[in-house]
């Protein structure tokens, strides 16, 4: 037989209170700060945290230009899951691919552009 289930007690303002006092109680926790980190990776990429951190134990560094600090793991957003991830490349170049969008046609020509300025100048 089907039963309903109980109403949280309490007022809706000392439900938020409680849960506000839960949060403030448990965020600094290594427990926590590991689920919530898992929780993300699986969210924005549809990995496991320890594929995630599998990933930049493989990399030397950026794919692009080889530094090691400020590391990120690049993925294409039309997938989700292993398939979407490209690699470990810098902030920088993170952020260079996507305000090209992605677009390897875009790339193609901002290369062209930089190598005929670089052969003019040089």
């Amino acid at each position: 037989m089907y039963k309903a289930k109980p109403k949280s007690t309490g007022t809706k303002k000392q439900r938020a209170a409680y849960a506000a006092l839960w949060y403030q109680k448990k965020k600094g926790t290594p427990k926590f700060v590991e689920q919530t980190k898992a929780r993300d990776i699986r969210k924005n990429f549809g990995i496991t945290l320890e594929s995630y951190n599998q990933h930049f134990k493989q990399a030397n560094g950026c794919k692009i230009c080889g530094r090691n600090d400020n590391l990120v793991l690049d993925h294409d957003h039309s997938k989700h899951g292993e398939e979407s991830i490209r690699g470990v490349i810098c902030q920088k170049h993170n952020i260079a691919l996507g305000h090209v969008g992605d677009n390897l046609k875009g790339l193609e020509n901002t290369y062209i552009m930089f190598k005929k300025y670089f052969l003019e100048t040089a």
